[in-house]
């Protein structure tokens, strides 16, 4: 399985809205390891036990999959949104701003997680990139 690094930042309209949010945004970041665990382990399920138990062991994160895939297909449907990074993680908060990174699958898509930090944790503005697309050569600057 092909692995990436990941980058997410995310603005607050001021401190004190982040500050609101940072115990929560941790939880939910937990809660999203143990949850990815559990779907490896459970993904063949039948979907109506599946996401049944899942919403009941990983409440943040079943809402946060509700918003982006049908809840259908346990097996397959979470895979490009269910990555949360459990490994080389750095997550900081700082004056109003939201930085985390970590190894994730290679083709996991946090546009989702993105627009989840928005609607459920009031982030202003957030964005993310990947190792697996950035041409790091095009961010040198010559002088």
């Amino acid at each position: 399985m092909g692995e990436a690094g990941y980058y997410l930042t995310a603005r607050w309209n001021t401190h004190d809205d982040l500050d609101a949010q940072k115990d929560r945004i941790t939880a939910f970041l937990d809660e999203g390891v143990k949850a990815q665990d559990w779907w490896q382990e459970h993904r063949r399920m039948d979907a109506e036990p599946f996401f049944k138990e899942f919403e009941s062991k990983f409440p943040t994160v079943f809402k946060y999959l509700q918003t982006c895939i049908k809840l259908e297909d346990p097996n397959n449907e979470p895979a490009r949104v269910l990555n949360f990074p459990d490994e080389d993680v750095n997550l900081k908060f700082a004056n109003g701003w939201m930085s985390l990174s970590g190894i994730v699958w290679h083709l996991a898509d946090w546009d989702p997680f993105r627009d989840f930090l928005k609607s459920e944790f009031g982030a202003e503005a957030a964005g993310w990139v990947s190792d697996e697309y950035l041409d790091p050569w095009s961010c040198i600057e010559m002088s």
